[in-house]
């Protein structure tokens, strides 16, 4: 695994796989176009290196585990003017990303 990177070339590509279906049949377009900007590119990137590439749940856990994604704590849908605020953002490997999703469809936030 190269430096910089939380996934083996393989997971990569599974990886942009699940988020090329999910731009494509999930996501509204003003999200997307976000989600495709040099701004969120930047600050992901920003997140990702002050959480050493690793979920911070899994850390909190005492595990260690390569984030997979950036997550927004609060939503877009929810407050669009949190989308580049570094405090509503966590790393998240896949497992936990899914469950704070099912937290948030829940109504037990995420």
């Amino acid at each position: 695994m190269e430096f910089g990177y939380a996934m083996c070339p393989t997971c990569q590509a599974k990886a942009a796989e699940r988020h090329k279906m999910y731009d494509t049949h999930a996501r509204n377009q003003k999200a997307k176009q976000f989600y495709h900007s040099k701004q969120w590119a930047t600050l992901r990137d920003i997140t990702m290196i002050q959480a050493s590439y690793q979920c911070e749940v899994c850390y909190k856990q005492g595990k260690l585990m390569p984030a997979d994604e950036v997550h927004h704590i609060i939503p877009l849908a929810v407050d669009w003017s949190k989308r580049l605020d570094r405090a509503n953002l966590v790393c998240l490997c896949h497992k936990h990303h899914m469950e704070a999703h099912k937290k948030l469809e829940a109504g037990h936030g995420g």
